[in-house]
């Protein structure tokens, strides 16, 4: 394809800079064409075409990562070719027994779990941007879904893959775990496209669940908030999903509530005014947490009755399934409010980050006030929030919103202020670079410090090795 509303659609991502240079009209470094190869042997045709005439190739999935992972604004002054994977999109096979399946790369999100539902089984990963982007992109990122406390993130559903490199095809097995030296797999998955083109992979994946059941919590405070997700956390009782917001968080989330009537609002008021009489809660600062439980109906029961155990021991009270629902309902629009925000020159984006539990309350300390400085040095009225995205046995993530009102002529130059505010921060407090956004090339300034610049040593060594020529999607995690 070489119209131009396609090279300029193939051209960008959803971060916040290409979001902005495409409102602004700044089409620098758009691709030359768009291929869409039908097999794999194609890909391998058009990577031995791409070294012989030194032309850039970048993977294109849905288009939906917000790191710089697909920006074309090369400075080597070679042809870009986009390389779109929509129509290797099938489902090759699936071992109902062994509980694995054998994909292609170019599936979306929703037709994935379609060609699974006939076979009673889901991969169980749902990031945010489900419903526009690919099994590839979420592999090359290293994605991870908001069940991930039960199904895990992207590299641990992967058994297998198939990988096209300038150097050949790296194939490797479909085994539960192998002691055979360096894990190939996770050299591939979070390479962003810069050592190949990920064509097939081979999953682990899940029964669908027999009941779910999506529930709300109230705690008096961020503090006591973590304290117990960090309890069931260890306590090997964590729900499906487990999302816990600050109270900055908390507010926008009940401002986004339905507008109540009748007697479901007066037993709403009645509601509130338990929770601030009898609960002695303050309603400016408590903290909203959605948990989401599924199995069989005894399943849910147990632990449900465990994790309330543990919640009221730190305060927390059950809002029912009201709040839940309610998140289930609208999990996947979040994305769209930025372009609604951009319209009224309102700028938002966000960083997460991931850390060790004894650091998620000092972290969260200090990114809070290194955020709400960075706006207020740019002159602009802002909003901070954060929720924990993700829990683990040793940590968690802290994932961190960010709004700024400008009607100034210097909107990039004061989100760089702000976004470079956040990233040092995470870098000062000891957590890492991102949990699950990925590189490109709006983190890779931090990558250093964050994986030393021995590590990066590393990255470019095998860069070197299998890209010798630099074609595959230069300029990613390193230059």
């Amino acid at each position: 394809m070489t119209s131009k509303l396609e090279r300029i659609r193939h051209s960008f991502g959803k971060s916040f800079r290409d979001l902005l240079h495409v409102r602004q009209g700044k089409l620098n470094g758009v691709v030359d064409v768009v291929v869409c190869p039908e097999s794999e042997q194609e890909i391998i045709d058009l990577l031995e075409l791409a070294e012989r005439f030194q032309i850039e190739l970048i993977p294109f999935g849905g288009g939906s990562n917000i790191a710089g992972c697909l920006s074309a604004r090369s400075d080597r002054n070679r042809p870009i070719i986009s390389l779109d994977m929509c129509r290797l999109n099938r489902v090759l096979s699936v071992d109902v027994q062994s509980q694995s399946a054998t994909v292609q790369t170019g599936v979306y999100g929703p037709d994935l779990e379609q060609q699974f539902e006939p076979y009673g089984v889901t991969l169980g990963h749902f990031p945010d941007s489900f419903r526009h982007s690919t099994l590839g992109g979420w592999v090359a990122t290293r994605s991870a879904g908001m069940q991930s406390d039960k199904y895990g993130k992207i590299e641990d559903m992967v058994l297998a893959m198939r990988v096209v490199t300038p150097r050949g095809v790296i194939v490797t097995r479909p085994v539960p775990r192998a002691s055979n030296g360096v894990d190939i797999n996770r050299l591939c998955i979070g390479s962003e496209g810069s050592l190949g083109v990920i064509s097939e992979v081979t999953l682990q994946v899940h029964r669908q669940p027999a009941k779910t059941l999506w529930l709300g919590y109230l705690f008096h405070n961020f503090e006591s908030g973590v304290a117990a997700i960090q309890c069931v956390a260890a306590d090997g009782i964590a729900p499906v999903v487990t999302r816990l917001n600050d109270a900055e968080k908390t507010a926008l989330s009940f401002a986004f509530k339905a507008p109540e009537a009748g007697m479901k609002k007066i037993v709403s008021k009645g509601f509130k005014l338990s929770l601030q009489h009898i609960k002695r809660m303050d309603l400016d600062h408590c903290c909203l947490a959605i948990n989401k439980f599924e199995g069989s109906r005894k399943q849910i029961r147990c632990q449900r009755r465990a994790v309330d155990r543990v919640y009221r021991q730190h305060g927390g009270v059950c809002l029912g399934r009201g709040p839940g629902e309610s998140f289930e309902r609208g999990k996947f629009d979040f994305p769209y409010l930025r372009d609604w925000l951009l319209d009224r020159r309102v700028f938002a984006d966000v960083s997460e980050t991931a850390t060790l539990w004894s650091n998620v309350l000092p972290l969260y300390r200090l990114c809070q006030v290194s955020l709400q400085d960075a706006i207020t040095a740019t002159g602009c009225r802002g909003w901070v929030g954060c929720h924990v995205s993700h829990t683990y046995h040793c940590g968690a993530s802290l994932y961190f919103t960010f709004a700024w009102h400008d009607n100034s002529s210097r909107v990039e130059e004061n989100y760089d202020t702000i976004k470079h505010a956040i990233q040092d921060a995470f870098m000062a407090g000891g957590a890492t670079l991102s949990h699950h956004h990925a590189v490109g090339t709006e983190h890779r300034p931090w990558l250093a410090q964050d994986i030393s610049p021995t590590g990066v040593l590393a990255v470019e060594g095998l860069k070197a090795t299998l890209d010798p020529h630099g074609i595959m999607n230069p300029g990613k995690l390193i230059r």
